[in-house]
């Protein structure tokens, strides 16, 4: 039977690829879809942005990342993945939990809150790959 933990870490690797790669997606398609209708009178209540500030930062975020993903894919920058990830999870945190922001429904509650456990786990998808690379890295002496 396969080792258990190292199937579990490698699981939430994926995921973290798999949610950061589809987030910045969104976020990169709501910014171009701005971008393209040429209109800025829009905003996220959960983030702290709004109009051409929100759309350049949409962008920005975006491609920032897609970058880090693929890079963490590719077995670089698997720390700036990570770090990536924590700058999301503690701007979900902040955007839906922390601040003033109320939900409309309960339906919107949810769907907050699986988008925070969602990032949770990525998050620790992220903290797996970065220490799994630096422990690779290193000798072991005996």
């Amino acid at each position: 039977m396969a080792d258990l933990p190292a199937l579990l870490r490698a699981l939430l690797r994926f995921w973290s690829y798999l949610f950061q790669a589809g987030l910045s997606l969104f976020l990169l398609a709501l910014a171009l879809v701005a971008l393209a209708g040429g209109n800025h009178n829009w905003s996220l209540a959960m983030l702290p942005w709004g109009g051409e500030r929100l759309t350049r930062g949409l962008l920005v975020a975006g491609s920032a990342g897609l970058a880090t993903a693929v890079l963490a894919v590719a077995g670089k920058w698997r720390v700036l993945f990570f770090a990536w990830n924590l700058v999301v999870a503690l701007v979900l945190a902040r955007g839906y939990f922390l601040s003033g922001y109320h939900f409309a429904d309960q339906g919107e509650l949810n769907r907050a809150a699986w988008l925070a456990a969602g990032s949770l786990a990525a998050l620790a998808g992220a903290w797996s790959g970065a220490r799994a690379r630096r422990e690779r890295g290193r000798k072991r002496r005996y």
